[in-house]
């Protein structure tokens, strides 16, 4: 338990912070303009609470499922705001990490920060090799802000817990959940450990790349890892290029085989991080970042492809009727008619023509679906969906002409042929079983 000075102290800061959102809450009510307003200013609130709400909204901004889709759009403008601590305390964290003063572990290290997120910054160097390498710091004062704002959510979410209209969201298991995904981020040795494995996992496809982290710079409150050498994607974005069609393609496929083949997914790819290398006959594409990822279980991999290839068929009730066995829990009163405007929304988007359909707005509407008939799905699975909706966006602006589900099809086929494998060995097994019992009775 924190010290009661502490939460006391903290608490009374959080609730300046958020009094004016929670006492003009009624805007809520209101049209679209009072609407957005009520949703800049929430956000400009979470964005001075400091690092634990930053990223809590960042995690929000991917739950259309749970979050109004105008909100999701502000909250998502958090992954471009974090301060930087100085550079003096920057070099006071590495030489403490590593024992040495920084000169004689870098030979050169730039003090102005290339980027900073909620948790942790980076720096550019050069080790005495010559490698030109990115030095991610964390935030001192991240871990024990994040604990004691960790207690107070805690405590929140148990109290919302009695409101009985509100039991079916369980904000416990939302707050714990919330937790263990950021001690996982303050962790950066974590980050390390998941660029490791998506480095194995990609290892058979160039054109992924994600950097090296150097094993011997490698520590809880810092982690070095490779410079990449490329281009944002938003420069592709916002100036057409010959590649852009096959960049739209590869950023797409790379997902698809975290989802269908790794079960390991990054669970924040938006544009800012994901680099572009020109070079040779393919572009190659370089993703950052890799703190926060969802891990797909294979009952996870086995709901999502069913679902996914239900969605493909333009099967909307059966898509529904999966959604709701496989939900972690629900309150839906109406279940066939959340499986007839399931079957009439795909109906209507099938009706289209294909250069129109568009899988990111079909899942969007599907979410709001869900919210509406208050299912809740389990988090892994929005990961991918709101994965999936971000990345076709993008590579829409990449090329018009993107078809998500012709990209899908082959990881869909193999994971479907998987899946029937599966059930073919359980059923031969389930009926070898039997027949020993008969022997035996």
């Amino acid at each position: 338990m924190r010290a009661v000075w502490t939460l006391t102290k903290r608490s009374f800061a959080l609730f300046f912070i958020f009094v004016p959102s929670v006492a003009t809450a009624w805007r809520l009510a209101g049209e679209k303009p009072a609407r957005e307003r009520w949703y800049a200013r929430f956000v400009a609130a979470l964005e001075r609470a400091g690092a634990t709400f930053i990223k809590l909204g960042q995690i929000a901004s991917s739950r259309p499922d749970l979050v109004p889709i105008e909100l999701c759009q502000q909250l998502a403008k958090l992954h471009d705001r974090a301060p930087a601590h100085s550079p003096e305390v920057s070099r006071q964290i590495v030489e403490t990490a590593f024992g040495q003063p920084i000169e004689r572990l870098f030979p050169s290290f730039d003090p102005t920060p290339i980027a900073s997120g909620s948790i942790a910054q980076v720096h550019k160097a050069v080790m005495h090799d010559g490698t030109t390498v990115a030095i991610k710091i964390r935030h001192p004062e991240a871990q024990g802000l994040i604990e004691t704002d960790l207690e107070i959510i805690g405590f929140v979410a148990r109290q919302l817990d009695r409101i009985p209209t509100a039991k079916w969201l369980s904000f416990p298991e939302a707050a714990q959940q919330f937790g263990r995904s950021l001690h996982g981020q303050v962790n950066l040795l974590e980050e390390a450990q998941h660029l490791m494995r998506f480095r194995a996992n990609f290892a058979d496809r160039p054109e992924v790349h994600f950097p090296r982290p150097i094993e011997d710079y490698l520590h809880p409150t810092v982690i070095v890892e490779t410079f990449e050498d490329a281009e944002p994607l938003s420069t592709f974005l916002a100036n057409p290029h010959p590649a852009n069609p096959r960049i739209a393609r590869l950023g797409l496929q790379c997902f698809l085989q975290m989802i269908f083949r790794d079960g390991f997914v990054h669970a924040d790819l938006h544009p800012g991080n994901l680099m572009v290398r020109l070079g040779g006959d393919v572009p190659q594409i370089v993703v950052l970042d890799c703190g926060m990822v969802a891990e797909l279980e294979p009952r996870h991999r086995r709901n999502f492809t069913e679902f996914f290839a239900a969605i493909a068929a333009g099967d909307g009730p059966r898509a529904a009727e999966l959604m709701i066995i496989h939900a972690e829990d629900h309150a839906c009163t109406d279940p066939e008619k959340f499986k007839s405007e399931m079957g009439a929304l795909l109906l209507d988007a099938r009706s289209r023509p294909i250069q129109e359909i568009e899988v990111a707005a079909i899942l969007s509407r599907i979410l709001a679906l869900v919210r509406k008939h208050r299912i809740k799905i389990e988090s892994a699975f929005t990961a991918v969906n709101v994965g999936i909706m971000v990345l076709e966006g993008v590579g829409r602006q990449l090329d018009p002409t993107l078809d998500l589900v012709r990209e899908a099809t082959p990881f869909l086929f193999t994971a479907m042929a998987e899946l029937a494998r599966e059930r073919v060995l359980a059923q031969a097994a389930a009926e070898a079983a039997a027949n020993a019992a008969a022997a035996s009775a």
